[in-house]
């Protein structure tokens, strides 16, 4: 990514939640380079303490519920129903959506309560989410969800219908489905 960034331009680094696969501690080094200014889940707080180390000239760490500005960039938190945050932004007119590890996580180990809170949880967000006229929404299309609707990604784009473009994310490296 880094060759494609310019360092006059200000540069913000969205950390939806500590899981490796959406965290990566070495994203501090941005700092060397650039003008970053990160925005993070309050659980990095816990799980990765000594990245915030540092940071806090140029750092937000948000909890669901917070709306702030940074840098031009309207950012809403909005629950995970996974660990840490989905974010709803809006930049320069451009609304865009992205969930973190907000999925409808429907394993076959779920107990029928639990299985049906996330239902209600998801939907509350996604209904909420789809009244914000979306222009680019990402969605958690996970492989081992496939037969789930791929994780809530179907509805999803059902339910906004982004005006503009669909990025699946956390597709384990299969992209071929």
């Amino acid at each position: 990514v880094t060759p494609f960034l310019k360092k006059e331009k200000n540069l913000v680094v969205f950390i939806s939640h500590s899981h490796p696969d959406h965290f990566n501690p070495e994203l501090k080094n941005l700092l060397k380079e650039y003008k970053v200014h990160y925005v993070v889940s309050e659980d990095v707080k816990v799980y990765a303490p000594e990245f915030l180390d540092g940071l806090e000239e140029n750092l937000t760490i948000l909890k669901p519920g917070n709306r702030v500005t940074v840098k031009n960039i309207e950012i809403e938190a909005l629950p995970s129903t996974d660990m840490g945050l989905a974010f709803f932004i809006t930049y320069e007119g451009l609304n865009i959506f992205f969930p973190g590890d907000f999925a409808l996580w429907t394993w076959d180990t779920l107990d029928r309560e639990t299985y049906e809170m996330l239902h209600e949880v998801f939907s509350k967000i996604l209904n909420h989410v789809a009244t914000q006229n979306i222009d680019i929404l990402f969605v958690v299309a996970d492989p081992r969800l496939h037969d789930a609707g791929w994780g809530g990604a179907l509805t999803a784009i059902e339910l906004t219908m982004p005006k503009k473009l669909v990025i699946p994310i956390h597709l384990a490296g299969q992209l071929n489905y």
